[in-house]
């Protein structure tokens, strides 16, 4: 048309327009003023952003659960307080091998362009639990790990006082707060979801079979080494743990009850921060086991009312935490275990210091200096 009509009027025409063969809308300038271009050649990238896809990162532990078709609920930074939904219409066949993920990819309408590319989505799903819907799900806060046990508090029925027994349970998947349970519960039966270490510390106090009784599977646990497997940023992090564990440490030192407090919830930010795409397979098994196993004495320590309590649960923190560090590097730390022999009722318990100097955090002022090096984890 443009050629007929300079034709039609014999005038030159020195600007004129090149109209695209689509619509929609520009995301990339090739070309600028001056430049020769050849036939053929892309002038600009234009896409239809009346369509979108939507992808998400699934961790591999959560893959079993994610089905093509199910809904996905999503929220946008840019649109807070709107919840949006769409379907799974694509679940990519591989895993990124660092990141540990597979995208996730939905497709939705984008007619009033509420969505821009580049935008940051967080999405739930509601899976059903296809080959577990006869399982029994427990919260995560009812569960205390020791070596390969998991362990639960079960109220004992038609108890004239509040009585509760240890049983040992084989746990299945992980769902978000809460897990699979295969073997070791039954319907029916009243599970302790809060408050779970303070019933196993009264009954190893009266010398009923508890947790914190040592065993010889507890004693000879084997750690594994995983520290060639230990990235940089995994380092990085378990260097601020370590940094976050010692301030706890050096309050109870000072039988500082409020200070250990404060420091306990600052210990619980940087283990929650740790980045779960850093760990794979066997690792990833053995740091939930351990970390869960601290996670919930440090909420003890939370819900703890006098410095003894405090000290009680330190026990158990420290004694998981040698055993990730064991297992996984300090980051740049030197970091020494110590022993005390008089601690948890003449038992014996660890802890660990950046310095080789004894300060007893079990007693404090009372046998400041009782203990010794036992080893030292580079």
């Amino acid at each position: 048309m443009q050629i007929s009509e300079i034709e039609k009027t014999e005038k030159i025409i020195s600007n004129f327009e090149v109209k695209s063969t689509v619509s929609g809308i520009i995301t990339k300038k090739i070309v600028n003023q001056g430049d020769y271009v050849s036939q053929g050649a892309a002038l600009y990238e234009i896409s239809d952003l009346s369509k979108v896809w939507i992808l998400f990162d699934a961790y591999e532990s959560d893959l079993p659960w994610i089905k093509q078709g199910d809904k996905i609920s999503f929220s946008l930074q840019s649109v807070p307080g709107k919840i949006f939904s769409a379907g799974i219409s694509f679940i990519a066949p591989v895993i990124d091998g660092f990141s540990r993920v597979a995208k996730v990819r939905t497709e939705l309408a984008n007619n009033e362009r509420i969505f821009k590319p580049g935008m940051f989505a967080t999405g739930t799903i509601n899976a059903k639990l296809e080959g577990f819907k006869d399982n029994i799900i427990i919260p995560r806060s009812a569960v205390l790990w020791t070596g390969k046990r998991s362990v639960v508090y079960i109220k004992v029925p038609n108890e004239q006082n509040p009585t509760f027994e240890m049983k040992e349970i084989d746990l299945g998947p992980e769902l978000g707060n809460s897990f699979v349970v295969l073997n070791g519960l039954k319907e029916g039966e009243e599970l302790v979801t809060n408050g779970v270490f303070s019933i196993d510390a009264a009954a190893q106090l009266s010398g009923k079979t508890s947790m914190m009784n040592r065993n010889k599977e507890t004693k000879n646990e084997v750690i594994p080494d995983y520290r060639n497997q230990t990235s940089a940023k995994l380092a990085e992090q378990l260097n601020s743990i370590f940094n976050a564990y010692i301030p706890l440490k050096d309050k109870l030192v000072a039988s500082d009850a409020k200070g250990a407090f404060t420091e306990a919830q600052n210990l619980v930010k940087k283990i929650e921060s740790t980045d779960m795409i850093l760990f794979s397979g066997d690792t990833h098994e053995y740091w939930n086991t351990k970390n869960n196993s601290v996670l919930t004495s440090l909420k003890e320590i939370e819900q703890s009312s006098s410095i003894d309590e405090i000290r009680k649960s330190f026990i158990l923190v420290s004694e998981n935490l040698i055993k990730i560090f064991k297992a996984f590097g300090t980051g740049n730390n030197k970091a020494y275990i110590q022993f005390c022999p008089m601690a948890n009722k003449k038992i014996g318990a660890c802890w660990l210091s950046s310095e080789k100097l004894i300060q007893n955090p079990f007693y404090g002022n009372m046998m400041l200096t009782c203990g010794e090096t036992r080893d030292t984890i580079k």
